[in-house]
């Protein structure tokens, strides 16, 4: 089959998230906490979902306790966000770690990992919104 990937072949992943592929509308602008749910529909995955509504792929997985990456067409995830009152987002880009983007808001780590339910070894992605504290 012309779809099916093969070992070797050369494939583009997109980079900033590419969310024309959920059904759901776009997560309200605000810097208070949203609760929703979510169906998951063909071609969605933890990191579009995270991406998508400001959150991360650890509090998605925590709040619906998930063990592995795998989601199901229909499946209903719960998803919290979290926005600092006062707050601003960031979106991350290829080379960043909350550490330098920490320093370049003048935002202590600790406060920009808590702000985003992250501990210190959680992994952020190119085109994943973080909050920035005040």
């Amino acid at each position: 089959s012309a779809r099916r990937i093969h070992a070797g072949q050369k494939l583009k992943v997109p980079t900033s998230g590419d969310t024309k592929i959920l059904s759901r509308k776009r997560m309200p602008a605000g810097n208070q906490a949203k609760s929703l749910t979510h169906t998951v529909s063909s071609g969605n995955s933890l990191w579009l979902l995270a991406t998508h509504y400001g959150t991360t792929v650890d509090r998605i997985k925590d709040d619906n306790d998930l063990s592995g990456n795998r989601l199901y067409v229909g499946q209903e995830l719960a998803i919290h966000t979290e926005r600092v009152p006062g707050g601003s987002t960031y979106r991350v880009r290829r080379g960043d770690t909350v550490g330098t983007i920490a320093r370049k808001h003048r935002v202590s780590l600790d406060k920009t990992l808590q702000a985003n339910g992250l501990s210190r070894s959680s992994k952020i992605y190119p085109g994943q919104v973080l909050t920035i504290p005040d």
